[in-house]
């Protein structure tokens, strides 16, 4: 990973809030940020990015009464 780069990240599907709209990589390369559901459960999907756009990773989980499933990412 590259140090000390912004990621922007926004919530594309689903109802969810996030902790924080930007991070920034720590001296490993990495960062990350907590969401926390909506009232409305259902498929949620955050986007990551990086570089302006060049560097795009989008999670994606569903919300169940009580549950939570992480289905996936795709870099």
């Amino acid at each position: 990973g590259v140090p000390d780069q912004v990621i922007s990240w926004r919530v594309l599907t689903g109802a969810a809030v996030l902790s924080a709209a930007t991070s920034t990589t720590d001296a490993a390369g990495t960062s990350s940020i907590t969401f926390r559901y909506g009232t409305v459960a259902g498929p949620l999907r955050i986007e990551a990015s990086a570089f302006g756009g060049a560097v795009i990773a989008v999670f994606d989980a569903i919300a169940t009464a009580g549950t939570l499933q992480v289905v996936g990412s795709a870099n």
